[in-house]
């Protein structure tokens, strides 16, 4: 039992981890994105799928 609680705690610390450090690239993303969108009044906001996927390479 003691070794089960201890791999869900180092699986539940590891998903902290993860979206701790993930969170800057997330918001880094974020702004790239509003950078390169529509900045029109009337635009909508998207992004075309080329600029996208940029970010995937």
């Amino acid at each position: 039992m003691k070794t089960l609680l201890q791999a869900c705690a180092h699986i539940s610390n590891h998903l902290d981890y993860t979206k701790a450090s993930k969170k800057a690239d997330d918001e880094w993303i974020e702004t790239q994105l509003r950078i390169v969108g529509p900045v029109a009044p009337e635009a909508d906001g998207a992004v075309p799928a080329s600029q996208i996927s940029k970010y995937f390479q």
